[in-house]
């Protein structure tokens, strides 16, 4: 199936976002992620719907979800951080690049959970 291309659908709705990638290492018992490469791209970031957050588990509804769209593959497991510094885990990904963008679901995370290097 083919889908329309949406990407100027977007147009200057997009925001300068920056991600980054990680490498992950045991040291000590403990993993560590160390910051590789930073990038940065456009994407289009939204919160999560009531309805979206309803299905996550209880304890993780209180965390702050959001959306992203972007025509940037990003593995998951990386880390984006937006213009007031703030980190979100990619979480969930989909492909709609027949279309012109993936669509993923972040969460928030704490910065201290990458160490540059």
């Amino acid at each position: 199936m083919s889908y329309p291309d949406m990407r100027d659908a977007f147009g200057d709705l997009g925001d300068s976002l920056q991600f980054c990638v990680l490498a992950k290492e045991n040291i000590g018992g403990n993993i560590v992620e160390t910051m590789q490469t930073v990038k940065w791209f456009t994407g289009v970031v939204q919160p999560l719907s009531p309805r979206q957050l309803a299905i996550k588990p209880e304890g993780e509804r209180q965390w702050k979800w959001l959306t992203l769209w972007t025509s940037e593959d990003i593995s998951l497991d990386n880390y984006i951080m937006d213009a007031a510094g703030i980190q979100y885990r990619m979480m969930d990904k989909k492909n709609w690049s027949s279309a012109g963008f993936i669509e993923y679901q972040l969460v928030e995370s704490t910065p201290a959970a990458v160490q540059a290097p």
